[in-house]
């Protein structure tokens, strides 16, 4: 959606006072369900509240257990978003936590939702979505092939992905891309 600089400046002054909460993974925890590969540094736990307080809003820095923890109490105070920091995690029902009890209590959470989460860090299912749409997804390939890009099924970033050099599947891709669009397309378009 594109919308004009004085319909940004707009929004940007309609967010003033608001209350943002920083939701992080706390380091310290040890708990099941809460391990995780990987948690934000207090670098970037920092640049979220600058920037928080730099559209004049108000930030509200809680770690994920008190987090979830304030809101089956409901006790938590009024938030008007949720910025999730949770993240590191290869269990995506508790990388989804925070996004779905935003979702529960009705708070807008950035980056994504649940939804978003399960299709887009679930590799099996993202692999699924781009199958579908015509992406060339390889069916199997083993850890152990030294040609393409692996990586774990549930890690949420970069972390542990393998870029490997296969100069004959790219040939094959544009050969088979290729002989698609001469059979798809009119007898009257020229494709060369």
């Amino acid at each position: 959606i594109m919308i004009s600089d004085n319909e940004y400046i707009n929004f940007l002054n309609s967010l003033a006072g608001k209350t943002i909460a920083i939701v992080y993974i706390f380091r310290g925890e040890n708990a099941l369900g809460f391990q995780h590969y990987e948690v934000w540094q207090s670098d970037v736990i920092s640049s979220w509240i600058t920037a928080v307080e730099e559209i004049k809003c108000l930030p509200l820095i809680i770690d994920v257990r008190t987090f979830i923890s304030k809101a089956v109490n409901n006790s938590l105070p009024k938030i008007d978003f949720v910025i999730n920091l949770s993240n590191g995690t290869t269990d995506l029902s508790n990388l989804g936590l925070v996004p779905s009890v935003c979702s529960f209590l009705n708070i807008p959470c950035i980056p994504c939702n649940t939804n978003s989460i399960i299709l887009g860090e679930n590799k099996k299912v993202s692999n699924i979505i781009a199958s579908y749409i015509n992406l060339n997804v390889p069916r199997n390939l083993k850890i152990t092939d030294p040609n393409g890009i692996i990586r774990p099924v549930c890690y949420g970033s970069s972390k542990f992905v393998k870029k490997i050099h296969r100069p004959l599947l790219m040939l094959t891709i544009f050969i088979k891309n290729l002989f698609r669009a001469m059979i798809l397309l009119p007898p009257y378009y020229s494709i060369l």
